[in-house]
């Protein structure tokens, strides 16, 4: 698999929120431990099942099952499920917080730019908070689309205010 495409995979779950992530992780090596991993040759196909623990530079991506699409050198799909499956990384500057999400299943198809976080969907940066049971993000058109579970789950975003350099909350001068 290409380094790049799982790094833009994972750097792009941190978009909705305002911050990308670390910008060197797709130039470093992929480490992949499994309990299991069937590679079938035929249909392009990885699956690594068993507490599955992918990790390159600073991103780190948990789950149950892990099954990758395509050849070695180009990933078409990366499909993650997990109870949930867990992402983290590190942001180019520090002071922006990790960036974390988890879900049931996350799915990143490259040829569309296209990353799904399915099943309790959250993405999270220091206290900023996307949540909803479907996330959808289009990297090409850098549009973002989420769906509740009806009246039980509706979509949830937190925005927490930024501060100033005095480290207060800006406030409006409206009364």
């Amino acid at each position: 698999m290409n380094p790049n495409n799982l790094i833009i995979l994972l750097s792009l779950l941190a978009l909705p929120l305002t911050v990308s992530a670390k910008k060197g992780d797709g130039d470093q090596p992929i480490h992949v431990s499994a309990d299991r991993v069937i590679i079938n040759q035929q249909k392009q196909e990885s699956t690594y099942s068993g507490d599955v623990v992918i990790i390159q530079g600073t991103m780190r991506l948990d789950a149950d099952l892990v099954t990758i699409y395509g050849t070695r050198d180009k990933a078409e799909k990366l499909v993650a499920f997990g109870r949930p499956a867990h992402y983290r990384q590190d942001p180019d500057n520090p002071q922006d917080g990790e960036i974390s999400a988890h879900a049931d299943q996350i799915e990143y198809i490259t040829s569309s730019e296209l990353v799904t976080l399915l099943g309790k969907a959250n993405i999270q940066q220091k206290n900023d908070q996307f949540s909803g049971e479907r996330i959808v993000y289009n990297a090409r058109t850098e549009q973002v689309k989420a769906d509740g579970n009806n009246q039980q789950e509706r979509v949830k975003l937190v925005l927490e205010p930024k501060k100033d350099a005095n480290n207060k909350n800006k406030q409006s001068t409206n009364p």
